[in-house]
């Protein structure tokens, strides 16, 4: 065996192994060598250690593993990482607390003093001290912004509230000159002292910002603004004076410019200003001339409207006293008629009483007949929708109509009812073709027919059609039964008496409606000619 320098020995007077010397020194070697990277290693864990004792997990015992210099730095990785940690997440509450109580330091003050205790009781103690250092420093700058704010809040609403404040003033001294008011008077002077005095207080304080330019500014506008206020009125009352409407606004336009550009009380105005004045002055009565025409336009219509309804209203009452549904004591004790609508409703009915007595007298077949004619040119006006409730009184109160059949028109002009009526005279219209009876009879059978019809719907609005049409039966048994008799027609080409009697009422109506009506004698004789064949 050959022994070198480096074969590892054993010393005998020591009892230490040569062995043992070099692993040491080899191990130290290693150590040494990657000594870098078990720093950057321990550096990681330190920082995963940090973060996870930010979120509450206990501080990591050191272990044997590390040492010296691999220690030191995953102890300072721990401590970097978890106050960079807490201070994140202790900045992202202050600023909550401080958007929460933006403008309000005391509640700021007591809330980061709850969040403030909670992140040093929650701190390990070896970091409790710089968690509680940085937490104070946080909130302290924390509370004088929110303090800063609230003071500059604070000093623009006492702006606000004074620029508004004096606007308002502003307009109630417009207001009060527009109307009229006495300068002497104790409400006029109130006004005005409490302006100046704000002036004198937004002029004197350097926050406002208000310059004496500005104050000068004020004063012109408010100076301006009064003068306007009392053209406007008196160019108002001129308009009023003048008759309103076209002639009223050119008196009124002539006032202002006499007034504003010629007048006295302009005269130590600057020129540019009464200019803007007469501009102003002229645009305000514009706009108060539209504005009264439109007023009395829709007065106007609303009058017209009213004296309509009125009208119909009227109408409807002729015709129910044409028929004998009104007395004169209901008429008189309408308050919403005026004294003609009841002079023409109380005049219908005693038409209407006096057309009861001649009839008693007007029972010929011919006359009825002539009746029957006329009545159909009604119904057609009705069926058309060109009849009026006013038409059909007129009708009556002439004689041309009887009450039953004023009534039938009435119902046949009523949209709802005039379709049943039309039902319960389908099986009369289809009796009346059967052959046998003249066109005089039919026509007049089915006018008592309507008559008869119509009232029975106006007795039974909510029947059904069955009995609608079981009605119509019975009316068409009644007046176009077996037996029916037909009076005899006109010789050949002379037109029946029944036409010769419709031909008169219809000329009677034409000319009352032109104005020149037929004399009563004349109307009288000629239909005794019909009636006698003379």
């Amino acid at each position: 065996m050959v022994l070198t320098d480096v074969t590892p020995g054993v010393d005998f007077r020591t009892g230490e192994s040569e062995v043992w010397d070099q692993g040491t020194r080899l191990l130290k070697k290693y150590e040494e060598a990657n000594k870098p990277n078990l720093i950057r290693r321990a550096q990681q864990r330190g920082a995963i250690e940090g973060a996870a004792v930010a979120d509450g997990a206990p501080v990591p015992e050191r272990g044997f593993l590390f040492q010296g210099d691999v220690a030191e730095a995953r102890t300072a990785a721990l401590e970097a990482a978890y106050i960079a940690r807490t201070r994140t997440d202790f900045d992202a509450r202050e600023t909550e607390v401080r958007q929460q109580f933006r403008y309000d330091p005391e509640g700021y003050e007591a809330e980061m003093g709850r969040v403030r205790s909670g992140f040093i009781q929650g701190a390990p103690p070896e970091f409790a001290v710089d968690v509680e250092s940085y937490a104070n420093d946080r909130a302290q700058r924390g509370l004088e912004s929110v303090s800063g704010a609230r003071i500059v809040r604070d000093e623009q609403e006492t702006v606000q509230a004074l620029a508004v404040r004096h606007g308002k003033l502003t307009e109630d001294l417009i207001a009060m000159a527009a109307a009229g008011a006495d300068p002497l008077s104790p409400e006029f002077l109130a006004a005005a002292g409490e302006h100046t005095a704000l002036q004198d207080q937004r002029e004197g304080n350097p926050a406002i910002l208000y310059s004496s330019e500005q104050r000068a500014a004020d004063d012109e506008k408010l100076a301006d603004g009064m003068m306007l206020a009392t053209i406007n009125r008196n160019a108002v009352e001129t308009y009023n004076d003048s008759g309103r409407g076209l002639a009223g606004y050119a008196a009124a336009a002539r006032f202002i410019e006499a007034e504003v550009l010629q007048g006295d009380a302009f005269s130590d105005v600057e020129p540019g200003r009464r200019a803007k004045m007469h501009r102003d002055a002229l645009t305000e009565l514009r706009a108060f001339s539209v504005a009264d025409r439109e007023e009395r336009r829709v007065a106007e219509e609303q009058e017209r409207q009213r004296r309509a309804e009125m009208r119909d209203e009227r109408d409807s009452l002729v015709l129910a006293a044409s028929l004998g549904e009104l007395s004169e004591s209901e008429v008189l004790g309408r308050d919403d008629l005026d004294d003609a609508a009841k002079n023409r409703v109380l005049g219908a009915i005693r038409s209407r009483e006096s057309r009861e007595r001649t009839e008693q007298n007007a029972t010929t077949a011919l006359e009825l007949a002539g009746r029957t004619a006329v009545y159909n040119g009604f119904r057609d006006e009705a069926d058309a929708g060109t009849l009026s409730a006013a038409e059909i009184a007129e009708g009556l109160n002439a004689g041309l109509l009887t009450p039953g059949q004023a009534q039938t028109l009435r119902t046949r002009n009523n949209k709802t009812l005039a379709p049943l009526v039309d039902d319960v005279m389908a099986p009369v219209r289809e009796a009346a073709r059967r052959p046998g009876a003249s066109m005089w009879d039919r026509d007049s059978n089915m006018a008592r027919a309507e008559e008869g019809a119509a009232a029975w719907v106006q007795a039974n609005p909510d029947a059904t059609l069955e009995d609608r049409l079981k009605a119509g039966r019975w009316y068409a048994e009644r007046h176009f039964g077996a037996g029916s008799a037909a009076p005899a027609s006109g010789g050949a080409g002379q037109p029946t008496p029944a036409a010769q009697l419709s031909a008169l009422a219809a000329e009677r109506a034409r000319r009352q409606a032109s104005g020149t009506p037929m004399p009563l004698s004349e109307y009288n004789r000629r239909r005794s000619e019909i009636i006698n064949g003379d």
